[in-house]
């Protein structure tokens, strides 16, 4: 899949070409994407890494930088946890964040 963006001030393009590997069952592992143009030209970036035990349990939001040699992870990983009913229909995401109380921070 890959996004174009030509609204930039300076005429050039900037896209995004994203990355999905999947296991032999076709399942999600992980999503890369690659930027093109003049931000972060030809880095590479892992977006997201997929949670799974008997079943997909969540998914882990990262922002790390492969880029050359050095990783670079820009943001802190939080992972959201997926609660299912028996057919497996998401009810609520749940996420790892620290909030107040003792009540778990819930995304959707």
């Amino acid at each position: 899949m890959v996004s174009l963006n030509k609204n930039t001030t300076d005429g050039t393009d900037k896209f995004v070409t994203t990355y999905y590997v999947r296991d032999p069952q076709g399942n999600v592992l992980a999503v890369y994407e690659h930027k093109h143009g003049d931000f972060d030209n030809g880095t590479f970036t892992l977006a997201e890494q997929h949670l799974y035990g008997a079943l997909r349990l969540g998914m882990k939001k990262r922002n790390l930088s492969l880029s050359g040699s050095a990783v670079n992870e820009s943001t802190t990983p939080v992972t959201h946890y997926e609660l299912t009913n028996h057919l497996g229909n998401v009810l609520a995401v749940i996420s790892d964040e620290p909030s107040d109380g003792a009540q778990p921070t819930i995304i959707k």
